[in-house]
């Protein structure tokens, strides 16, 4: 985006709380300065002004990009990918619950006691287990078009346009999920307007 630079400098800051801060600020510009004797990034927008802490760029360490050979992978598997996140585990101490597996033709998410499982339109990359951080920073930036995504023996990185998230790779075995689904040929079956449903859902989740 274009910006008036008075000066030049690399920082880094914590990204979340910026982007907040921008997001949901009133004014139209942002004014952006470094407070050295501090260490810390002062904004100012509108009548609302924040500080962050920074550290230098030195200390930053960006991580591996990933060496694998390259996968393309169409939107419709960033868009499955991401409809499975909801129900992966939020506790640092889930292990292989915290991310997404990849693998069978399927994308699957478990916080044991949800499961959401979805097609997989690609047939790469299985048995790979992937943060679920990853997945929804990958959802935040993909937009139409192709995901290159590469992977070794311990990260993964999808590019998308001129961004690229690279994460660690969670070692951790899955669980075998596809015991908690019905079979196909289950005797009983439920058909339901999605709209009522979720209408009803909301309705209820106030008692919740």
């Amino acid at each position: 985006c274009p910006a008036a630079v008075s000066g030049e400098g690399r920082l880094v800051v914590p990204g979340r709380l910026f982007l907040d801060f921008v997001r949901t600020s009133q004014g139209t510009v942002v004014e952006i300065s470094e407070a050295a004797d501090r260490r810390e990034l002062d904004l100012v927008a509108g009548d609302g002004e924040i500080a962050l802490a920074t550290i230098s760029s030195e200390e930053w360490r960006a991580p591996a990009s990933c060496s694998g050979d390259p996968a393309l992978w169409p939107t419709a598997a960033v868009t499955q990918l991401a409809r499975v996140a909801h129900a992966a585990a939020r506790d640092s101490n889930k292990g292989a619950l915290r991310g997404v597996l990849l693998g069978g033709g399927w994308f699957v998410a478990t916080d044991s006691y949800r499961l959401a499982a979805a097609s997989a339109p690609v047939s790469s990359h299985d048995g790979l287990v992937v943060p679920v951080e990853a997945v929804m920073a990958l959802a935040r930036i993909h937009r139409d078009g192709e995901c290159l995504v590469r992977t070794d023996a311990r990260r993964i990185s999808f590019e998308s346009g001129v961004t690229t998230v690279t994460s660690t790779l969670i070692v951790e075995q899955f669980p075998a999920w596809d015991s908690a689904l019905p079979p196909a040929d289950a005797p009983h079956a439920i058909s339901f307007s999605r709209g009522e449903m979720l209408a009803a859902l909301d309705r209820l989740s106030v008692l919740a």
